[in-house]
């Protein structure tokens, strides 16, 4: 869609606007309407396609950022947990290996080769007990997911140009909330999943800070 100024169509000027620190917006005449209205529809356009190569990009820094976040953690404080129905953080790691593995790298090479295909059943919640999670090491785990996602990001370079509008097409390949499930979608779930575990791990660090500061109040740092 593209506008043109014509002269039956009047915008209104706009006054400039100053923000703190940000200077002076000059004025919206009808023609800068016309040309930011324009060039917005053609970012819109844009972010309607996959940008695959941002996402594969994001899944392969993440084991740095959990590295960084993680290392030198002690085993007690891995396995800390704020109640019996929550992940310690050692337990999260052991998930993100087991997503790579079960999840999404399954899912999404079906969903690219053999879209019709079912896709085999997984329960996270059974994995951490029936694997162990809580007994596992947080180092060698981190090793294993960098290993793990290593593989996958190879394997992802080689599908960046696939079409990533394929629709896995077996009834049971849906989301309760989404339906069913693109090629692209699984992609950018990946990525954004890496982002919600990061968060939860930042959490867990956080309330683990407050008991470790005993009878100081940590509130000064900010509501969470």
């Amino acid at each position: 869609m593209t506008l043109t100024p014509t002269p039956s169509r009047w915008i209104p000027d706009f006054k400039a606007v100053s923000e703190p620190g940000a200077g002076f917006t000059p004025a919206l005449t009808a023609p800068r309407a016309v040309a930011w209205f324009n060039a917005s529809m053609g970012s819109m356009d844009a972010m309607n396609v996959m940008n695959a190569a941002w996402m594969i990009d994001r899944l392969e820094r993440f084991p740095q950022s959990l590295v960084a976040l993680l290392s030198g953690i002690a085993d007690e404080d891995a396995r800390w947990r704020p109640g019996p129905e929550h992940w310690s953080m050692l337990e999260i790691v052991c998930h993100l290996v087991d997503e790579d593995l079960d999840d999404f790298g399954t899912r999404l090479r079906m969903t690219l080769e053999a879209p019709q295909a079912d896709w085999p059943t997984i329960d996270p919640v059974a994995a951490a007990i029936e694997r162990d999670y809580r007994g596992r090491n947080l180092e060698t785990t981190l090793r294993e997911f960098r290993a793990v996602r290593r593989t996958e990001v190879a394997w992802l370079r080689t599908v960046e140009g696939n079409d990533f509008t394929l629709e896995a097409t077996h009834p049971q390949a849906t989301h309760p909330r989404s339906g069913s499930l693109r090629a692209g979608d699984l992609l950018a779930a990946w990525c954004a999943h890496d982002a919600l575990h990061l968060r939860q791990l930042a959490r867990r660090l956080h309330e683990l800070t407050v008991v470790r500061g005993g009878g100081f109040d940590a509130g000064y740092a900010g509501d969470w």
